[in-house]
């Protein structure tokens, strides 16, 4: 990832004969470890959601985050609900996560 950001950073700056960063900073992945089926479900529901947040789609005209190409939500929607749980719950049901589960 680093090398990515650096080539494209340098061939635009080139370009367009600018200076400095073109990303804000580094790539970063966090590690996501919820105690419960219910922080995965508002995590899933928050990424989802966030090409309409931006204003990638457009809801005045009929579009929906399904529209949006680079989301996988299409995908998920189509899921039947023991794969969701697996996704989710990491094969654990929703009362089987100790954390008193919300469903």
């Amino acid at each position: 990832m680093k090398w990515f950001q650096n080539t494209v950073t340098r061939r635009f700056n080139v370009r367009h004969r600018e200076w400095g960063r073109l990303f804000g900073d580094r790539y970063k992945a966090v590690v996501v470890d919820g105690g419960s089926r219910y922080y995965y479900e508002t995590l899933w529901d928050y990424i989802h959601l966030n090409p309409s947040r931006a204003r990638l789609v457009d809801l005045a005209q009929g579009q929906s985050v399904l529209d949006y190409p680079w989301s996988s939500i299409g995908r998920w929607v189509c899921l039947d609900a023991a794969s969701k749980d697996e996704v989710v719950g990491g094969g654990k049901t929703a009362g089987d996560d100790g954390g008193g589960g919300h469903g």
